[in-house]
């Protein structure tokens, strides 16, 4: 049963944590990625939502083994998520469909969706295996 618990928790936090990161590439791509042309009102909520699944898609095949080694490990320090966040969103933004991108905002994103992770799933890695196993 608490395996059971431990992969729901698990993708809840990843839900929210795509969803952080995506809100806040939006934000962040609409005062500092984009120059002059801010992205503003409609514009940013269609960026956001057609932005989600890409970087929900992105994430998911780097979080994943993240996720595995985590739990594996009992990785529980926030920092770790936090600088592996990072470390996604930097290689997202050399490997993005238009190249290099400004790796800052996607860099700072990550981290809040790592962060974010970290808060709903990661405080936790590793409890729900047995206690006489470890």
């Amino acid at each position: 049963m608490r395996a059971v618990l431990r992969l729901f928790a698990i993708g809840i936090g990843y839900c929210l944590a795509v969803g952080v990161t995506t809100a806040a590439v939006t934000v962040l791509f609409a005062f500092i990625g984009e120059g002059d042309r801010l992205v503003e009102g409609l514009s940013a909520l269609v960026f956001f939502a057609s932005m989600l699944p890409v970087f929900g898609a992105f994430a998911l095949k780097a979080w994943l083994p993240i996720v595995v080694i985590a739990e594996w490990q009992s990785w529980r320090n926030w920092l770790v998520y936090v600088g592996l966040g990072m470390g996604v969103g930097i290689v997202g933004a050399f490997l993005g469909p238009d190249g290099v991108v400004d790796a800052a905002p996607l860099a700072a994103s990550a981290a809040l969706g790592g962060l974010t992770y970290w808060l709903i799933a990661g405080r936790n890695a590793g409890r729900w295996q047995a206690a006489d196993s470890r």
